[in-house]
C-alpha cells in the first residue's frame, strides 16, 4: 500500500510538471497573442458590444465585369445601355452582342448601373476576345432589374486590314 501511494503521488507530480511546462508560452509573441485573446474573451463575456473580429462584413461591390485586355490602339466599336425593369420577379438571361463589321473583339466591359449589391451578376458565357460576338449570362436579384452599360473594343481584322492597304 505504501508503494502504491508513493507511485500515485509521483505520477500526479509528473502530470502537474508536464501540464505546467506545456502551458508556458514559448516566447514573448505567444504571450502577447494569448493576452490579447484572453482580454477579448473577457470583454465579450462581460457583455461589451464589441463584435468578434471575424464578423466584419465584406464590402459590397458593383457587379462589373471586364473580359479581355483593352489596349490604347483598340477602337470602341459598340456601346449599349441595357435595362430591364422588374418589380415582383427575378430576371435572368443572356446579353448577346453580334458584330457585323471588319473588327474583332479585343475587350468587353460591363458596368452595373444599379446600386452596389442590388444589380444582376454577370458571368462569361462564350465568344469575346478574337470573335465577332460575345454572350454574357446575367442573373438578377428579386425585385431588382438588370441595368448595364456595355462597351466593346476591337481591332481591324488582319485580312480586312491587308485588303484595305492593297486598295490604297
Amino acid at each position: 500500500m505504501n508503494n502504491y501511494f508513493k507511485i500515485s503521488i509521483f505520477m500526479i507530480l509528473i502530470c502537474i510538471a508536464v501540464t505546467t511546462v506545456l502551458s508556458l508560452p514559448l516566447n514573448n509573441d505567444e504571450l502577447e497573442i494569448k493576452h490579447k485573446r484572453n482580454s477579448f474573451i473577457e470583454r465579450w463575456l462581460k457583455g461589451t458590444t464589441l463584435p468578434p473580429p471575424t464578423t466584419t462584413p465584406k464590402p459590397i461591390l458593383p457587379n462589373n465585369i471586364e473580359l479581355g485586355k483593352c489596349e490604347d490602339d483598340d477602337k470602341l466599336i459598340y456601346v449599349d445601355d441595357t435595362r430591364l425593369e422588374s418589380n415582383n420577379s427575378t430576371l435572368s438571361g443572356v446579353i448577346e452582342v453580334y458584330l457585323d463589321s471588319p473588327y474583332s473583339i479585343t475587350c468587353i466591359k460591363l458596368f452595373d448601373q444599379l446600386p452596389a449589391g442590388s444589380g444582376a451578376v454577370p458571368t462569361y458565357n462564350s465568344g469575346g476576345q478574337g470573335f465577332k460576338f460575345v454572350k454574357i449570362d446575367v442573373n438578377g436579384k428579386y425585385g431588382h432589374g438588370i441595368h448595364f452599360k456595355i462597351f466593346v473594343w476591337g481591332k481591324l481584322d488582319k485580312k480586312d486590314d491587308e485588303s484595305e492597304n492593297a486598295i490604297k
